[in-house]
């Protein structure tokens, strides 16, 4: 089912930032942390994004009007190019000092901004299932 698919991926790319969050406490002022972490994390985040991307284009195909698809497919990809922009703002304004004793803060933050971020799209996806049902319904 597709929500399962959906959670699974929410599940391992959180799972690769507590993966990060753990090496990133490995790290003293005379030590390095091995890249395996890096890798780990990458490979988590790409298997989740594996079981994501998919799920939510198929969610966009079957929501969407017909005429629209391919441009609400569009706005899908853009919304995930907006969040790297975002990213790299704000990365950009953060200094990396004060984040090496608390990354874990760094993650609570990170997916409070995510939760806001899914609880506004679910909300326009079940605003348009609703006019879309109203639509039916006044043509039937």
């Amino acid at each position: 089912p597709l929500i399962i698919k959906f959670a699974l991926g929410l599940i391992m790319l959180a799972l690769g930032f507590l993966i990060l969050a753990a090496g990133a406490r490995l790290v003293s002022d005379d030590t390095q942390v091995w890249p395996t972490w890096l890798i780990i994390t990458y490979l988590v985040h790409t298997l989740g994004e594996l079981c994501l991307s998919p799920v939510g284009l198929s969610t966009v195909s079957k929501l969407s009007p017909k005429r629209l698809v391919g441009q609400m497919m569009g706005i899908w990809f853009l919304a995930s190019s907006l969040g790297n922009l975002i990213a790299g703002l704000v990365a950009g304004h953060i200094s990396a000092e004060p984040q090496e004793k608390e990354p874990v803060a760094i993650i609570e933050s990170a997916d409070q901004g995510e939760r806001l971020a899914s609880t506004d799209a679910a909300q326009i996806a079940q605003n348009n299932v609703i006019e879309k049902q109203n639509l039916k319904d006044l043509l039937d």
